[in-house]
C-alpha cells in the first residue's frame, strides 16, 4: 500500500490513463486534513464546478453515487452515462471520481472495489504525511520546530566544515511578549508569533532556514554567511520589522513587540552546532538585558 500521497497520485494518474475497467471522466481529490486540493483530472466539468459538487457532497453524506441528472444541477455538459462516486471513509470526504455507467453488476463491483482501496490508500497516505509533518513543523507558525532545527544545524555545520565555508546563526526574540499576552490576550500573542514567522520567511533567502525554538524565540540558520553579513541581516530584519509597524506603542519612549537578536558564527565563535546555539542564545539574553537590539557574541 502506498504510504506517501505522491505515490497515490501516481496510481490515480495510471487509472486515468486507461488502467481502469471503465472510462473515467473526472477525478477531483482533496486532502481533508490539510483542507486543500490534492489531485485533479477534469475532462468534462471545470474546477469551479468540481468545487460546487464537492460542497454538495459534504452536505449530502449518505448517497453512494450520483447520476447525470443529479450533477446537471451543477454542471450542464455531463453525458447521460455520467456516474459520480464520492470517495468517503470514516466520515471524511476525499473527493470524487466520475465514470461512465458500468454495463454489468460484475463491472460495477470491480469499480467499487478499486475505488474503496483507493480511498483507503488516500486516508493512510494523508494521515502518514500529517503525522510526519507534526514531527518537524511547529503547528502554530508552520516553520520548523526545535527538533528539526537541531537536525538541520548539524547538517549545515558538517557541510560548512567540509567545504571550509562560513555559517551564521541568529536567535530572535519578541520583546515584552508576556505583556502582549497579558494585555491583549493569547489570540493576539499567537498572531504576533505567526506574523514574525511569515516576516522571517519573506525576508530571508531560500537557502536560509527558519524555525521556532520555543516560546517567542525564533532561529535563522544562514549558510554561506560570515559574521559581518549576519550582522547586516539581523539589522535589516530589526529595522524592517519596525518600519512595517509590527510593534505596539505604549508610551512615547516605550514599545513592545520589538525584536532582540543574538548572533553566533562558524568559524569565528565555534565549530560545534551545540555551542553555536548556546552562544547565540546567550547573546540574545544579553541583547534583551542591555536593550541592544542586535548583539554579536564573543568567543566562548
Amino acid at each position: 500500500m502506498a504510504k506517501k500521497p505522491v505515490d497515490v497520485a501516481k496510481v490515480i494518474a495510471k487509472l486515468c490513463n486507461g488502467n481502469f475497467p471503465i472510462k473515467i471522466y473526472d477525478v477531483y481529490i482533496v486532502n481533508p486534513i490539510e483542507k486543500e486540493e490534492f489531485y485533479q483530472n477534469l475532462q468534462i466539468i471545470n474546477r469551479e464546478e468540481a468545487k460546487e459538487i464537492l460542497d454538495m457532497l459534504n452536505f449530502n453524506p449518505n448517497n453512494n453515487f450520483y447520476t447525470s441528472k443529479d450533477i446537471k444541477l451543477f454542471a450542464y455538459n455531463v453525458p447521460e452515462d455520467y456516474i459520480l462516486i464520492p470517495l468517503r471513509r470514516n466520515e471524511k470526504l476525499y473527493g470524487f471520481i466520475a465514470t461512465s455507467t458500468p454495463t454489468s453488476n460484475d463491472l460495477q463491483d470491480t469499480t467499487l472495489s478499486i475505488l474503496y482501496h483507493l480511498t483507503v490508500s488516500l486516508e493512510n497516505s494523508f494521515l502518514y504525511e500529517h503525522t510526519e509533518k507534526l514531527s518537524y513543523v511547529d503547528p502554530l507558525t508552520g516553520v520548523y520546530n526545535k527538533r528539526k532545527i537541531d537536525e538541520i544545524l548539524e547538517n549545515e555545520v558538517s557541510r560548512a566544515l567540509r567545504y571550509n565555508r562560513p555559517l551564521s546563526l541568529i536567535f530572535i526574540d519578541i520583546d515584552h511578549f508576556k505583556n502582549i499576552n497579558d494585555t491583549y490576550g493569547h489570540i493576539i500573542g499567537d498572531n504576533f508569533l505567526k506574523e514574525l514567522a511569515l516576516f522571517l520567511l519573506r525576508n530571508t533567502r531560500n537557502i536560509d532556514t527558519i524555525g521556532r525554538f520555543g516560546g517567542e524565540e525564533f532561529v535563522c540558520i544562514l549558510p554561506e554567511t560570515d559574521l559581518e553579513s549576519a550582522y547586516k541581516v539581523g539589522e535589516k530584519l530589526r529595522v524592517r520589522w519596525n518600519i512595517e509597524r509590527h510593534i505596539i506603542p505604549i508610551k512615547i519612549d516605550e514599545k513592545i513587540g520589538t525584536l532582540s537578536m543574538g548572533i553566533s558564527n562558524l568559524p569565528t565563535h565555534s565549530k560545534n552546532a551545540r555551542e553555536l546555539l548556546i552562544l547565540a542564545d546567550n547573546a540574545l539574553y544579553k541583547a534583551k538585558k542591555e536593550r541592544n537590539k542586535t548583539l554579536i557574541v564573543g568567543n566562548s
